[in-house]
């Protein structure tokens, strides 16, 4: 306890005995019983933590604005929202205003996109745009979800003859982002890995394979029909659309590593190798961590 909070209880104490240095049973039970309740009080009116998802909606959402490859002469740029666990987020409308604080300038305002959209609720919204000329620009992104969260978001981007850069995905990139391994409970058993790839080299690209010296690791898909679900290997491997993105998430497609030799917990790492069909591979470490992602934990 705060030594402040000791000291006014030890004085409310000494009040309700009625004397300072002497002992008399029954005051100074009524005084213990007054200092219990007084803490008591004082424990009921102190803030309690916030609910997930409350009291902080912007800091609950990520953001991420993938630009048009072909600059100025691009229609259109990609923003993928996502929650604080890495989950796409399907259920907002998405505007985005361009300025470039120029006397006389006129901004550039893309009309609200919901993400089913372009026919795939995946958390990538798709909105018509277009950069008017080169030089520094704000670029500000409106996301608004059906629960009425709100997240409001100032770029700071650069747009010249190379194309666009700045607070969005690099040009020429494969981005990874919010990857994540199931736990292993016991010696020989499987995990699923999770990640978000955004893609901004301009090109559509496809994950090919996917490779770990830990253990076989496989491409695989959950498919649902009706109340029954089954995996399937995808050794084909997934698209990833341009200025698009692919989502590898519980219930849908994924990463599985089958009969890893020993125990995984949160707090471990596991690594792994991306194989592209354009892009460079990637290798990268994935933490494991406990299924707080809200998924039935059946799911892969």
């Amino acid at each position: 306890m705060h030594p402040v909070m000791n000291l006014w209880h030890w004085n409310l104490w000494q009040k309700t005995s009625g004397l300072r240095g002497e002992s008399r049973p029954g005051t100074a039970r009524a005084g213990l019983v007054l200092m219990l309740l007084a803490t008591w009080l004082l424990g009921a009116c102190a803030p309690l933590p916030a609910p997930a998802g409350e009291g902080g909606h912007q800091d609950a959402l990520q953001l991420h604005v993938i630009p048009p490859a072909a600059g100025m002469d691009g229609t259109g740029l990609t923003v993928y929202v996502a929650d604080a666990a890495g989950m796409p987020v399907t259920d907002a409308t998405v505007q985005v205003e361009g300025d470039m604080n120029h006397a006389g300038m006129v901004p550039v305002i893309g009309e609200p996109v919901a993400d089913e959209a372009d026919g795939a609720a995946d958390g990538f919204y798709h909105i018509p745009f277009q950069f008017t000329m080169m030089g520094d620009w704000i670029l500000t992104v409106v996301v608004e979800r059906a629960d009425g969260t709100r997240l409001e978001r100032q770029l700071n981007l650069q747009v010249n003859d190379a194309g666009v850069s700045g607070d969005v995905v690099a040009a020429g990139q494969m981005a990874v982002m919010n990857a994540w391994a199931r736990p292993v409970l016991v010696a020989d058993g499987n995990t699923a890995i999770y990640l978000t790839l955004l893609n901004g080299t301009g090109v559509a690209d496809r994950l090919v394979a996917v490779s770990s010296p830990l253990a076989v690791a496989e491409l695989h898909e959950s498919i649902h029909e009706g109340d029954v679900m089954r995996m399937e290997p995808r050794p084909e491997g997934f698209d990833i659309p341009a200025e698009g993105g692919l989502v590898l998430q519980p219930g849908g497609k994924h990463i599985m590593l089958l009969n890893v030799p020993e125990p995984l917990e949160a707090g471990d790492t596991v690594e792994i190798t991306l194989e592209f069909a354009t892009a460079p591979a990637q290798t990268l470490e994935v933490p494991v961590r406990d299924m707080a992602d809200g998924s039935d934990g059946m799911a892969h």
